[in-house]
């Protein structure tokens, strides 16, 4: 049937009895360029998901450790605490969400 069908397509070709064209190869190759551009579409996508992401994903839920936990927490209460520094100078710690308040207030005006 394909070369039936790929007969009647060479009679609309000018010549096309007569030339070596050969519709049956063309389509051959043409099938096996298909083939390759999605076998490598597929290849591509599982290389990406297992090596790029992978390393990420590995990061991202390994276990924090215990010092460097200990270091966040310190950081997160010396950023959100209230604090005397200095009680004769008047120098005072405030937390940094309200430091960034008031200097919002100071510069508006």
């Amino acid at each position: 049937m394909i070369k039936a069908l790929f007969e009647k397509f060479r009679l609309l070709i000018p010549g096309g009895k007569d030339t070596d064209l050969s519709l049956e190869l063309i389509f051959f190759f043409g099938m096996l360029i298909l083939v390759l551009i999605v076998v490598l579409l597929i290849g591509g996508t599982f290389y990406y998901h297992s090596n790029l992401e992978y390393p990420l994903y590995e990061s991202i839920q390994k276990p924090i450790p215990e010092n460097l936990r200990v270091l966040l927490q310190r950081e997160d209460e010396a950023l959100n605490s209230y604090l005397t520094l200095d009680s004769e100078k008047g120098i005072y710690q405030i937390p940094i969400e309200r430091a960034m308040e008031l200097l919002v207030e100071e510069n508006k005006r």
